[in-house]
């Protein structure tokens, strides 16, 4: 059994898309995963299943919450593995006049094109900051994320990828789980 996370987009946010979490775990049951944990509420699943690739198992999730609950939830799932190595890369951590409390990163479905990525390092979005790195985008935000301009609608529309972000923290406490 491989360990994965499976990070939803958009639930329980401002209470639209509600999905409690004992029926999400019971939606990653019934699929045949195992070990399934949630952290907080805004979909974030910790699970054991055979080893498969992560967009099949980004699938079949989808797939299971749209039967359920009649919603249509883009979900992204990375092995630990990959999570680890992304919260690792983050060149945010390791740069002065950063405060972690304040890094996020967003998660896309895919590599972005080079192509779609190249005009925005000319824009100013000063005081926030970006670094684009494989399917991860590590922002810093001081103002906090509520707050960015860089959402995840922000990315979605530069890049034609789905995107979901998450806080350092959860990042780092998934990694753990």
């Amino acid at each position: 059994m491989n360990k994965y996370i499976a990070l939803l987009r958009g639930i329980n946010v401002g209470g639209k898309n509600p999905i409690r979490m004992a029926d999400l775990t019971a939606v990653f049951s019934e699929a045949g995963f195992r070990d399934v944990k949630t952290y907080i509420q805004s979909g974030n699943i910790v699970f054991e299943s055979q080893p498969e690739s992560e967009p099949v198992l980004s699938e079949i999730i989808s797939n299971r919450i749209s039967s359920r609950f009649g919603l249509t939830v883009p979900v992204l799932v990375f092995s630990r593995g990959q999570l680890r190595q992304i919260y690792n890369q983050n060149p945010f951590l390791t740069a002065d006049g950063f405060d972690h409390k304040h890094l996020c990163i967003t998660l896309l479905s895919g590599i972005p094109e080079l192509s779609t990525i190249a005009p925005l390092n000319g824009e100013d979005f000063y005081p926030e900051r970006f670094h684009v790195i494989g399917d991860a985008v590590y922002l810093y935000c001081p103002h906090g994320y509520g707050k960015t301009r860089l959402t995840n609608t922000f990315w979605e529309k530069k890049t034609g990828l789905t995107a979901t972000s998450r806080n350092l923290q959860t990042i780092q406490k998934l990694c753990t789980l």
